[in-house]
């Protein structure tokens, strides 16, 4: 369980958190991929907090528990609004753990003008430059189902099908927290809904700007993803307890 169950000012909407460990503790911010919830960091959060950091794990707007832009704002920009709103509420610049979609928000945060938001970077499952191709391949999965699904079991079929070499799990239900269920309809929908967006901006050579505020480790790479990354500099491996080069 987390230590604390955090309401965090976005850019115009509320952001839902959970943190673990010491609140003076060093931060390290999680951010989830396209589709998934802060609770798909409930492992790492609790391994970082017995490494002696605070590490928070926040829901992207239009996910989880976070609020959703009355405007229907789901733009890239307007995630990286939302992350330097809440940066801009902690005591200190963080480490930036970013999976898929939220790497590239953080990589999009840590690129623009000014003092970096941020003192480290890991990535997962996302690199700077990414292979088009992967890049749609994900979004055709996020899009497939914009009515949602019947039951917890058809969603897990889905998954299963995306990603034929991971053993599904048994029990379904820990689809729970990464899904919203809309009652009238009895269906089920992604965290996200229809509103997950595309990754137009992850096509350009983000690396270059970024690499000059930020020292940068990737943590993992997925094939379909991309397959040119540089390698990590040391300075950001002290921050993130198990972050390596690839």
């Amino acid at each position: 369980m987390p230590n604390d169950s955090l309401r965090l000012p976005g850019s115009g909407i509320t952001i839902a958190a959970d943190s673990w460990g010491d609140e003076t503790a060093a931060p390290v911010l999680l951010l989830h991929g396209g589709g998934q919830t802060r609770h798909a960091w409930k492992g790492t959060g609790e391994a970082l907090a017995a490494e002696g950091y605070r590490a928070i794990s926040i829901d992207l707007r239009g996910h989880g528990d976070s609020g959703w832009a009355d405007d229907g704002d789901y733009s890239q920009q307007a995630f990286v609004a939302d992350l330097k709103e809440v940066v801009r509420h902690l005591e200190e610049p963080p480490a930036l753990v970013g999976a898929s979609l939220g790497g590239i928000v953080s990589l999009l945060a840590l690129g623009e003008p000014g003092p970096p938001i941020g003192r480290a970077l890991v990535l997962v499952d996302v690199v700077p430059r990414i292979d088009p191709a992967g890049a749609e391949r994900i979004g055709a999965f996020m899009r497939a189902r914009p009515e949602g699904f019947a039951s917890l079991d058809e969603a897990a079929e889905a998954v299963a099908a995306y990603v034929p070499g991971r053993p599904r799990p048994p029990d379904p239900t820990g689809l729970r927290k990464s899904v919203t269920i809309i009652p009238m309809t009895s269906s089920i929908t992604t965290g996200a809904g229809s509103l997950v967006p595309k990754c137009r901006s992850a096509t350009l050579p983000l690396h270059e700007p970024i690499a000059n505020r930020a020292a940068i480790a990737v943590a993992c790479t997925a094939a379909e993803a991309g397959k040119t990354a540089h390698k990590s500099r040391p300075a950001a491996e002290p921050h993130v307890p198990g972050a390596r080069g690839k």
